[in-house]
């Protein structure tokens, strides 16, 4: 089947990496026509905590398979994490949003079923090693009841051109703050428009 592999790598530096050190792994395969995803993997280490995990996915059945928690019966065109992102790339990170719309998507995430709820927030110019470049951004949301909250420490941006690339990515934990930017590139479809720094 012609599928896609998509793989997001999370790792410490520095004093992060002494103070508290993370090793996370988020893998998965995607039907190249559907774009949903066949398997998935998750493998967190952060400090001393450990979760690995893989799903696989029977569309025709219309079930995820956890090798931790057995058959889920979900709906067939069910995404997981990183698919539920491709997608959002590809369909709703576009001009057509307007500052503070919600977005709400329902993945497979955690052996359940997850809200993913995501506020647009407009556009800035986001500073990288290669220069400027302007942005989507976009924060994570809490539901409270029946109230959605912003979650102001938990923000990413994405390129404003056809790539709509992750550019940073920024939160909070409980030892600090990190901050993920753009470190390298290859390969994307349109040239970035970065603008050099003086």
């Amino acid at each position: 089947i012609p599928s896609y592999y998509i793989k997001a790598h999370a790792q410490t530096i520095g004093v992060a990496d002494y103070l508290y050190k993370i090793r996370d792994r988020y893998e998965t395969i995607i039907d190249s026509n559907t774009h949903l995803p066949h398997l998935s993997i998750r493998d967190i280490n952060e400090g001393r905590y450990h979760h690995y995990n893989e799903v696989t996915y029977n569309r025709k059945e219309a079930e995820a398979i956890s090798k931790r928690s057995g058959v889920h019966k979900l709906t067939a065109d069910i995404q997981d994490i990183l698919s539920t992102f491709y997608f959002a790339r590809n369909n709703a990170f576009s001009e057509n949003l307007n500052p503070n719309q919600i977005l709400i998507f329902k993945p497979f995430f955690c052996d359940k079923i997850f809200e993913l709820i995501l506020q647009y927030r407009g556009t800035e110019m986001v500073e990288t090693k290669f220069g400027e470049i302007e942005c989507y951004k976009f924060s994570l949301c809490e539901r409270k009841e029946n109230k959605i909250e912003t979650l102001e420490h938990m923000s990413f941006w994405v390129s404003r051109d056809g790539n709509r690339a992750p550019i940073k990515v920024q939160f909070e934990i409980v030892v600090g703050s990190f901050v993920v930017e753009l470190d390298k590139y290859a390969g994307v479809q349109y040239p970035f428009m970065f603008n050099k720094s003086k």
